[in-house]
C-alpha cells in the first residue's frame, strides 16, 4: 500500500499581511483507462499556517509563511495496481473567512511520486518538493515581493512494500538542461540528454515544462548515467492554441503588417517565459548543477541563474539567427523580393535595431508579463543591463560556447562574423528503439497508396503550429484533385480523425478510397522515409527530418521567426521553394507538388545529395554532439556581465589575482586578437604595483577599459 503523507507548504503566495488565511489540500486520485480502479478525492480541513518569519533566499532575504500539516495521509493503493494513475494535488486558500481561491496546483504520475520519494541523493528522509502552478495558464506561482520564490509544497511516500534504499549511484557529472517551447524545442534537448547519459555517465537535471514529464519519463530507461525532470511552469502550446496566441502567430493583413508582427513576437521570445526564473534558480541553487545547458527561449534567465550562482554555461541553439550577424537578418521578409535587397549593412543595422526594441521589451512591464530583465537581475543583486543590451551580443562579444546542432552545409556555412565558440555540429533526433513504430493503420495507408497506379504520398505535417484542420484538408484534395500522379495525402492535424461528421463529402470520399489519412502525430524519423514529398512548417528539426530523409521539402504555414530562415534556405539548396505563406499557400500547392515529384525532379536530386551529407551520423547526431557538449565543457565558464564578475571568473585559482597565463586564458575566451608580446605588455602597464599579478583594483581601472577598447573597434 502507498501512502501519500503531506508535511508543509512554504513561500505561500499573496499571505503575507492577509489577516485570518486559511489553507487546506485536496488530492484526486486517477487511474489509467487501463484499471478496474475508481476515482476518488479527499481533502484535509482548513487549517491556518505559522507565523511568518524571515528566511535567506538567494541574496536576498524574503517574508516566508510555512504551513504546517504534519500527519495528513492519503491511502493511493498498490502501485503495482495502478503505476500510472494520476495524482493531482490542489492547495486551497481562505481568506477572512469568506473568499476561496485556489493557489496552485500540480500532477504527477503514482510510480513517478513513489520514485521521487525513493531518491534520497537531495531531499531528507525521501521527502520530495513539488512547485505549484496556476491551473489555467500551468504559470508556475510565486511569492515574495520580488517574486523569487516558487512556492512549495512538500510531500513523502510511505510504500509498505519498498525495499531498503540502495546507495546512490555515481555519476561523472551534474548539469542542468533548460529549455521551454513546444515539442520541436524540447526534444532535441532530450535525445542530447539521453545521449550525454549513455555515453558520459552524466546526471541530467531536465527543467521543462510539466507537460513534457511523460516525453522523459519515456527516456529515462538509460543504461548509464540518468535523466531526472524538475518543473519550470508554463504551458508553452496550450499558449499557441489559444485565440489570441493563434491570432498572434498567424496574424497577415499584409507582408509589412506581417514583418511588424514577427519583430513584436521575436522581442518577447525571451519576455514570454520570465515567469520561469524562480523555479531555475531554486532548482539550481538545491540541486547544484556543475553545468547549465540552455535553450534559446531561456538564455536570458540562465545567465541570470549563472551568474548569481557562479555556475558554467552552455547554450544549445534550435534558433542560431539569434545570433547577431551581417550574414542574416533578425526576421526575413516575408516575400521573396524584399529578401533579395538585403545586404550585410542592412542586416547588422536589423540586428540593432532589434536589440533596442527587445531591451525595451523586456524591461516594461505589463499585467500579463509581471517579471522584466531588470527585476530578474536585481532580485539575484546584479547589476541591470545598460540600455540596448543585447544577451546574444553579450554571448557572442565574450565568447561564450554556443552550440548549433545543424550540419554547416545546410546553414549554408559558419558566418564570419560569429565567434570561435559558435560551432556546428549536426543535426539531432532520437533514434532506434527510443521512437515508437508507425500506427498499423498508417502501415496499411503507406501500403495501399504505393500499390496504386503511380501511386505518390505527401505529407502535411504543421507540428504545433496554427494551422487549422479545414486549412490542411482544403490543400489535401486540392492535390488529390488536381496533382499528375495519383496522389496520396497523409495529413498530420492537431485534432487527428476525430470529429469525422465535421468534414465535408469529398474529404470522407478520399478517406474511404484510401487517399487521404488523418493522423494528430506519427514519428517523423520513421515516416519520411516512406513518402515520396514534404510539405511543413519550417522548424529546424522537422526540415532536417525531411532532408535526412531525402525527400523534397515545401515550406509553408504561419512562416513563424526561424521557419522564414528555413524557408530560404530550402529555395539556395534547390531542394524546394521560397517559403509560402499559408494563407497564399493553395494557389501554389499544386504546382509545387508537382516539381517535387516529377521524374527529373531538381528538388528530389538535391535533397538526396543534401541528405548523403546528414546521413553519415547514423545515430541520428547524438554522439557529435555530446562530443562538442563534453569539449566544451572543459572551458565553458560562469556568466559575467561587469568588470568585477570577469575578474572573480577568472581568478582560476581563486587567490585574489589574476596571473599572466589566465589574462591569456582571458584573451583567447573573449576571442580578442592579441599575441603574446602585446598580451605581455598590456600585463606589465596594468601591473602598477611590479608585483607580477593583476589585482582587481588594477583590472577593473586598467586592463578590463583596454578589453572594451579592444572589442569596440573589431
Amino acid at each position: 500500500m502507498v501512502k501519500l503523507v503531506v508535511k508543509n507548504a512554504s513561500y505561500l503566495a499573496g499571505t503575507v499581511g492577509v489577516l485570518d488565511v486559511k489553507f487546506r489540500w485536496k488530492v484526486t486520485f486517477s487511474p489509467s483507462s487501463s484499471s478496474s480502479s475508481s476515482i476518488f478525492k479527499k481533502q484535509g480541513k482548513w487549517t491556518s499556517p505559522d507565523t511568518c518569519h524571515k528566511e535567506s533566499h538567494s541574496t536576498l532575504t524574503v517574508c516566508d509563511v510555512v504551513w504546517k500539516q504534519d500527519g495528513a495521509v492519503v491511502d493511493l493503493g498498490e502501485e503495482d495496481d495502478n503505476p500510472d494513475a494520476t495524482v493531482k494535488f490542489v492547495l486551497k486558500k481562505l481568506s477572512s473567512g469568506l473568499i476561496k481561491e485556489t493557489v496552485g496546483e500540480t500532477s504527477f504520475t503514482l510510480r513517478d511520486l513513489v520514485r521521487m520519494c525513493q531518491k534520497k541523493e537531495d531531499n531528507d528522509a525521501g521527502i520530495v518538493e513539488l512547485m505549484l502552478f496556476d491551473p489555467d495558464t500551468g504559470g508556475l506561482v510565486v511569492a515574495g515581493a520580488d517574486r523569487s520564490c516558487p512556492t512549495i509544497v512538500r510531500v513523502s511516500i510511505v510504500d509498505e512494500k519498498a525495499t531498503a534504499t540502495q546507495a546512490p549511484n555515481r555519476y561523472d557529472k551534474r548539469i542542468m538542461v533548460v529549455t521551454r517551447g513546444t515539442r520541436g524545442d524540447v526534444q532535441p534537448f532530450l535525445a542530447l540528454s539521453r545521449g550525454l547519459a549513455e555515453l558520459l555517465n552524466w546526471e541530467i537535471i531536465f527543467v521543462t515544462e510539466l507537460g513534457f514529464q511523460e516525453s522523459i519519463r519515456k527516456q529515462q530507461n538509460t543504461s548509464r548515467g540518468r535523466i531526472r525532470f524538475r518543473p519550470s511552469g508554463g504551458n508553452t502550446e496550450k499558449r499557441v492554441k489559444s485565440a489570441l496566441g493563434q491570432f498572434a502567430v498567424s496574424f497577415k493583413l499584409s507582408a509589412g503588417q506581417t514583418n511588424t508582427m514577427q519583430k513584436l513576437m521575436l522581442s518577447r521570445s525571451e519576455m514570454e517565459f520570465f515567469g520561469s526564473e524562480p523555479a531555475v534558480f531554486y532548482w539550481a541553487k538545491k540541486l547544484k548543477p556543475e553545468l547549465l545547458l540552455y535553450g534559446f527561449t531561456m538564455a536570458s534567465i540562465t545567465t541570470v541563474v549563472s551568474e548569481a550562482l557562479k555556475i558554467p554555461l552552455i547554450g544549445f541553439m534550435l534558433q542560431p539567427t539569434c545570433i547577431p550577424s551581417q550574414q542574416y537578418p533578425p526576421t526575413l521578409p516575408l516575400k521573396e523580393k524584399n529578401y533579395r535587397l538585403l545586404t550585410p549593412e542592412k542586416n547588422q543595422q536589423s540586428h540593432e535595431k532589434m536589440a533596442s526594441f527587445k531591451y525595451l521589451i523586456e524591461n516594461t512591464p505589463t499585467p500579463n508579463f509581471i517579471d522584466t530583465m531588470a527585476s530578474m537581475r536585481r532580485r539575484r543583486g546584479l547589476k541591470p543591463y545598460a540600455t540596448g543590451t543585447s544577451v546574444y551580443q553579450e554571448l557572442k562579444d565574450k565568447n561564450y560556447p554556443l552550440v548549433v546542432p545543424i550540419h554547416e552545409a545546410l546553414f549554408g556555412g559558419k558566418p564570419k562574423d560569429w565567434s570561435e565558440n559558435a560551432v556546428f555540429t549536426d543535426c539531432i533526433f532520437l533514434r532506434g528503439d527510443t521512437v515508437p513504430p508507425l500506427a498499423d493503420d498508417a502501415k496499411t495507408f503507406l501500403e495501399n497508396a504505393k500499390a496504386m497506379d503511380q501511386g505518390r504520398v505527401v505529407v502535411l505535417a504543421f507540428s504545433s503550429m496554427p494551422v487549422t484542420r479545414d486549412q490542411i484538408v482544403d490543400i489535401a484534395l486540392r492535390l488529390i484533385s488536381s496533382c499528375q500522379r495519383t496522389i496520396c495525402v497523409f495529413a498530420l492535424s492537431a485534432s487527428g480523425t476525430g470529429d469525422e461528421g465535421k468534414l465535408n463529402s469529398r474529404a470522407l470520399n478520399a478517406i474511404k478510397e484510401g487517399r487521404l489519412f488523418l493522423a494528430s502525430r506519427a514519428p517523423f524519423g520513421r515516416l519520411f522515409s516512406e513518402v515520396d514529398a514534404i510539405v511543413l512548417h519550417g522548424g529546424l528539426g522537422t526540415t532536417c527530418e525531411a532532408l535526412q530523409a531525402k525527400k523534397p521539402a515545401i515550406v509553408t504555414g504561419v512562416l513563424l521567426l526561424d521557419q522564414r530562415f528555413w524557408g530560404m534556405r530550402c529555395e539556395e539548396m534547390g531542394v524546394g521553394p521560397f517559403g509560402c505563406h499559408i494563407d497564399d499557400f493553395p494557389k501554389h500547392c499544386v504546382s509545387y507538388v508537382n516539381k517535387a515529384l516529377e521524374d527529373d525532379s531538381s528538388w528530389k536530386k538535391n535533397a538526396v545529395e543534401m541528405g548523403a551529407l546528414l546521413s553519415e551520423n547514423e545515430d541520428g547526431g547524438i554522439q557529435c554532439n555530446v562530443q562538442c557538449i563534453a569539449d566544451m565543457a572543459q572551458q565553458a565558464k560562469p556568466y559575467w556581465y561587469c568588470a568585477e564578475n570577469a575578474f572573480e571568473v577568472f581568478d582560476l585559482d581563486k587567490n585574489g589575482y589574476l596571473s599572466l597565463e589566465e589574462i591569456k586564458k582571458l584573451v583567447q575566451t573573449l576571442n580578442i586578437q592579441m599575441s603574446d608580446t602585446q598580451i605581455e605588455n598590456m600585463f606589465i602597464k596594468a601591473d602598477m604595483d611590479g608585483s607580477g599579478t593583476i589585482d582587481e583594483h588594477e583590472f577593473n581601472t586598467y586592463m578590463y577599459k583596454i578589453f572594451l577598447q579592444i572589442l569596440e573597434e573589431e
